[in-house]
């Protein structure tokens, strides 16, 4: 059996007194700590090999949002970065914490306080995320802003594109012409057409409109359907924009086919019988980004309203996550789902 002792000490380590009187009581075969000069230069002065753990130290992103008055969401980050339960035998769920809580988090924290600042001015009563894309940047938006009434809203481009009677009077059910649809990015092509069939007019806000791509033949205008509010425009951000931010926030739950409303104004989702992905992968940044929201309690001061140039961040973070190399090769397959789907769904 291992016996632990517990050596306590005002400034021991700093000053060197304690070296001394331990090793005249056991033998010390090397002292870890992330102190430069109290667990590194003291010890070893006293004959102790020293290694110094630099895990501890901000990553390069946590130092950056330091550096630009971002304090409070750094030592968050920094704090769910630590306790990653995936070990390197892991590398696919160890990635994926690691974006969820350096990179997806921020962003989403941006585009929060962005979001806010539009229902404020807007006057929206109700934001409605859409699935599958939505599900952590709902539950975020829900913690920061307790007292806005936002909803899950179920959605697919088949349901928008093939809506059954079903699934259109479970959208009547749940939207209002003063009601907002929020995304990640959107060419707003699918939500034009389903506004179209309702004859209809809606809202919508996005971070990034996708306006140098269209999957859509002869897709309807989307001015004349749509209200739509952006951060920026994919072809103005300055980089290529990919499907990381999409993979990052790929849900545990296959994409939805239909709805069916119960009796009682119930909504029951019906989903594919499979999911394109291994589901591992995406509970792993789940958990990630559930810890960061779970954490927000501890820092009371990080604002909840938006200052300065949040465009300007939330770009940042868009680039950083399209940057990523090892996404695309962790979901390995969902350029082909994705192509697989289209052709299920397109005419």
């Amino acid at each position: 059996m291992s016996q632990v002792a517990l050596v306590v000490s005002n400034d021991g380590k700093f000053t060197g007194r304690v070296w001394p009187r331990l090793l005249d009581t056991v033998a010390i075969r090397q002292h870890l700590g992330d102190n430069p000069h109290s667990d590194s230069r003291s010890p070893s002065a006293a004959g102790i090999p020293a290694v110094i753990y630099t895990g501890a130290r901000r990553s390069p992103i946590e130092q950056w949002l330091a550096d630009n008055g971002w304090t409070p969401l750094a030592n968050l980050v920094r704090e769910v970065r630590l306790s990653n339960p995936f070990a390197d035998s892991h590398r696919a769920q160890r990635h994926q914490w690691t974006l969820a809580c350096q990179l997806n988090f921020p962003l989403l924290f941006f585009a929060s306080l962005e979001l806010e600042r539009f229902v404020r001015a807007a006057g929206v009563p109700e934001l409605l995320f859409v699935s599958r894309d939505c599900l952590l940047w709902q539950q975020l938006f829900g913690a920061l802003f307790p007292h806005r009434r936002v909803r899950y809203l179920f959605a697919s481009r088949k349901c928008l594109l093939q809506p059954s009677p079903s699934y259109l009077d479970y959208f009547r059910s749940v939207w209002q012409p003063s009601h907002v649809i929020v995304d990640l990015f959107s060419t707003g092509a699918s939500w034009a057409r389903l506004f179209g069939r309702l004859h209809a007019r809606g809202r919508c806000w996005f971070i990034g409109r996708v306006d140098n791509y269209a999957y859509l033949p002869n897709p309807p205008r989307v001015e004349d359907w749509l209200d739509v509010s952006v951060v920026f425009c994919n072809s103005a951000l300055g980089t290529a924009v990919n499907k990381n931010v999409e993979m990052l926030n790929y849900a545990p739950h296959g994409v939805v086919e239909d709805v069916l409303c119960l009796p009682g104004g119930v909504a029951l989702p019906v989903l594919a019988p499979t999911l394109e992905y291994d589901v591992a992968l995406p509970e792993a940044a789940h958990r990630s980004f559930r810890a960061c929201v779970e954490a927000l309690p501890h820092y009371p001061d990080l604002p909840r309203v938006a200052t300065g140039a949040l465009g300007d961040l939330i770009r940042h973070f868009v680039r950083l996550i399209c940057a990523d190399q090892q996404l695309p090769s962790i979901y390995a397959g969902h350029h082909a789902a994705d192509l697989a789907y289209l052709q299920r769904i397109l005419p």
